[in-house]
């Protein structure tokens, strides 16, 4: 058992209302149908052991570590519960303890930042791959032996977060990025040094020093305000759940990135939910927020698809 809890914040710890309501959107719940791979039974774990009920056992473990952590919860969760930060924070205390993340995923992850040896070694693995000396059950893709060229900086219009195992594995994803910038009339760059490894994955398995660290050297390699185009799978930050006007400094909307429709006479409408702050206002006509507050005492909005009318009613107490 650990000797100080898991050093959660009480404040968020005691924000879920186990109402259930993000019961469906947790992927862990969905294939198993139990309450303990659910963001709600896993908060109740996570209490049970921050008040010295429960020791951290091997079944403990299990239930954190079979978390996928794709937040799904957080955007369906009415009381803004930030299950994202309470995990990690779960996930770096059982690291620290040595729980979790052994010896030999610490040296895999400490490979991610250092690109050439990442590079050397995923060709090493795709060798193994001709030899069938690779295991099937470890998931990976049939990766390449020999990779396009790297993706150049053709100009200021955007960055081009390349990222590492992206970059090693998908690079073509990454030229047909550079080729559909180039189509748009934009260019782009490449990070500068230390932006080869954004630090996700070591936040995922506990290493959060260091996953920190690397998320400031991305954010160094690419400096200047101009936007940041991912094309790897990535998480939005949901922390900020308030007004827009409300957001912290540097903050934007997620819709504001999707650029506007160019064709006029069936322009692309963006329907979205899960965002009462925002009271139905985007501030642009083709971004229609649904969520006006319902639950919240406020109103219920509908939009319909044939005539793009909004309906929106007072919420019956």
């Amino acid at each position: 058992m650990l000797d100080h809890g898991l050093g959660l914040d009480a404040e968020k710890l005691s924000a879920c209302v186990s109402c259930g309501l993000c019961l469906p959107h947790c992927p862990t719940f969905r294939v198993t149908g139990e309450e303990r791979y659910s963001p709600r039974g896993r908060i109740d774990a996570m209490r049970a052991v921050q008040h010295g009920e429960l020791s951290v056992d091997d079944a403990f473990v299990d239930f954190m570590e079979t978390c996928v952590q794709c937040r799904g919860c957080e955007t369906a969760c009415p009381s803004g519960v930030e299950f994202g930060a309470l995990m990690e924070q779960t996930r770096t205390t059982l690291a620290d303890s040595g729980r979790i993340t052994p010896w030999w995923q610490r040296v895999g992850l400490g490979v991610l930042p250092r690109h050439r040896v990442l590079l050397a070694g995923s060709t090493v693995l795709a060798l193994g791959q001709r030899m069938r000396i690779v295991p099937k059950r470890l998931g990976l893709p049939r990766l390449a032996l020999r990779r396009e060229p790297s993706v150049e900086t053709t100009g200021t219009d955007v960055w081009l977060f390349t990222g590492c195992v992206m970059d090693a594995w998908q690079r073509r994803t990454h030229r047909n990025t550079a080729a559909l910038v180039g189509l748009a009339g934009a260019t782009l760059s490449v990070p500068q040094r230390g932006g080869g490894c954004c630090g996700a994955l070591h936040s995922h398995a506990g290493l959060h020093g260091a996953g920190e660290t690397l998320a400031r050297d991305v954010m160094s390699s690419m400096p200047g305000d101009a936007p940041i185009l991912v094309n790897s799978a990535g998480c939005l930050d949901f922390s900020h759940k308030g007004a827009i006007g409300d957001a912290p400094t540097g903050w934007v909307p997620w819709f504001n990135l999707v650029p506007r429709s160019t064709d006029k006479k069936s322009p692309m409408k963006l329907l979205f939910g899960h965002w009462a702050a925002l009271e139905g206002v985007t501030d642009r006509d083709d971004v229609i927020a649904l969520d006006t507050g319902c639950v919240w005492g406020r109103y219920l909005t509908a939009y319909c698809l044939e005539t793009a009318a909004l309906t929106t009613v007072q919420s019956v107490s």
